[in-house]
Order: structure tokens, then sequence, then C-alpha cells
């Protein structure tokens, strides 16, 4: 009994294309929504994390500068840019015995949209480090600008929303193809080799585009004077090579499937064209 199951997916490949595609679709999904909400399991996928480096000899400066600002606890925070948000995540901190003293318990993550990160400007406020004449700009720091920044020159959302979308019509291409006595099937079948290529092709360029641009992190580093340290997202990474394995796994499926129909039709007809010759 427990080789039925297996036995009818390999009778029906279309239905594991089917399966593999509703996967690749939550997994998108889930990809696109990244830190656009508090939950953690949104909360976690992201493309870049930034953060103070508390081992930078500059530190200090900027705690103490924090400190002036009464925003303690912003020196530790860090920021979180996906698709279609940002996540900021800071400590709860707690008054000691001692005025300096601080304890922290937990955390506390804020997201917003990327049309509504200007209001972050005011709650997760940069500060300038020390004055430097008439001009303290050259010593602010602002890492919620440095995210929004990354976020609306590397973060292409639009071409991700367009692959969810070609994977919906191409599992419903396969979805039409796998019903029996359903007319217009050659065209679905052909239909189906494009909406696959494409699909695969696109998202291709999309994850090794996302890959270089989550990896741009390494200029922040050298440009900020080692303040600012920055992470690669890992479930994202992860997620985004996923989806695309599974996309090419279905495009070679689906070539897979027409030339295995072309060379079945071929076997069908040769007895044919052989009657057909001898007659002649």
């Amino acid at each position: 009994m427990l080789f039925l199951p297996i036995l009818y997916l390999r009778k029906c490949p279309r239905v594991i294309l089917l399966l593999i595609l509703f996967t690749t679709f939550f997994l998108l999904a889930f990809l696109l929504m990244g830190a656009s909400k508090p939950a953690k399991s949104f909360s976690s996928i992201y493309l870049v994390e930034y953060k103070f480096n508390q081992t930078s000899p500059m530190f200090p400066l900027l705690e103490q500068a924090y400190k002036n600002q009464n925003a303690k606890g912003l020196s530790l925070m860090s920021v979180k840019a996906g698709y279609m948000g940002i996540c900021v995540d800071t400590p709860k901190l707690l008054q000691g015995n001692d005025t300096d003293e601080m304890r922290e318990l937990g955390s506390q993550i804020t997201c917003t949209s990327r049309d509504s990160i200007g209001k972050f400007n005011k709650d997760f406020m940069g500060v300038s480090l020390y004055n430097s004449g008439t001009n303290t700009t050259a010593a602010f720091i602002d890492l919620v600008s440095i995210v929004d920044a990354f976020s609306n020159r590397m973060v292409k959302p639009y071409l991700l929303m367009a692959i969810l979308v070609l994977s919906i019509c191409l599992f419903c291409n396969f979805l039409y193809s796998a019903l029996p006595f359903m007319p217009f099937k050659p065209i679905a079948e052909k239909s189906a080799l494009v909406l696959s290529t494409v699909t695969s092709f696109l998202w291709g360029v999309g994850a090794m585009w996302s890959h270089v641009a989550s990896h741009s992190i390494s200029i922040v580093q050298p440009s900020s004077m080692r303040i600012i340290t920055g992470s690669v997202g890992r479930k994202a990474e992860i997620i985004t090579w996923i989806s695309f394995s599974f996309l090419l796994a279905v495009c070679l499926g689906c070539w897979g499937l027409y030339l295995r129909d072309r060379r079945a039709a071929r076997k069908a007809v040769l007895p044919i064209e052989r009657k057909l010759r001898e007659g002649l």
C-alpha cells in the first residue's frame, strides 16, 4: 500500500510539478513579506541587517551621543531591510541603581513599509559623534537613512511580484493540463514551456541581483570608519536560491514532458507511415 502513492506520482509527473510550484509560491510570498511585520516569522526574513559595531573605538562616542539625546538604547539597535519594508530591533532597557547602569530586558521590533520609512527618522534618529567646526554633517550617522537608501536603490520588489504572478499563471496552466478531456491541451502545454522558461530566467536574474545587492554591505564598513557593520540575511538567501532551483526544476520538467509526448506521438505515427509506404 505504501508504494501506491509513489507509483501514482511516477505516472503523473505533472502532479509533482504542481506540488513544487505550490511550495515555490509560498516561499516567494514569505520572501516578499519579509521584514514587513513584527512577527518573528516575518521579521527574521530580511536581505541585510545593519547595526553599530560595539568593538569600534568610535562606539563610546556614539553611545554618549545617544545618551545626550535621552535615547540610550538606540546605540544597540539593528535595522533589517526586506523587499517590502524595514524592521528596527531595539533593546528594552531598565534603569539600574546607578544612573549609568542599564539592564537589557529583551528587545522590541518595530516594522514599517518602504513608503513609510520617513517616519522612522523621528523615532530612530541619527546622531553627530563630534562637532567639526561649523560643519557637523561629516560626523552624522543614521542607520535608518542608510537602509532607506539601500531599499530604494538596490532592492527590486516588482520583479519578485512579477515572478509570483507568473508562478500563479503557470500553476493554473499545469492544473488545466492535468485535467482529463480538456480542449486546447497542446496550446496549454506550449504556453507552459514559455511560462516556465521565462519565469526561471527572470528569477535567476533576480536571485543574482539579490545576491549582489545583499553583499554590497562590504562597502559600508570601510566607508563608515568601521562604526557600522552589516550582515546578509541567511534565511532570505536560502529561500531565494531554493525557489530558483524549484523553478528551474519545473522548467526542465516541462521540457522533459514535452519531449516525451513528442516522442510518444512520433512512435504512434511511425506504423501508420510504414503502412502507407507499403501500400504505395
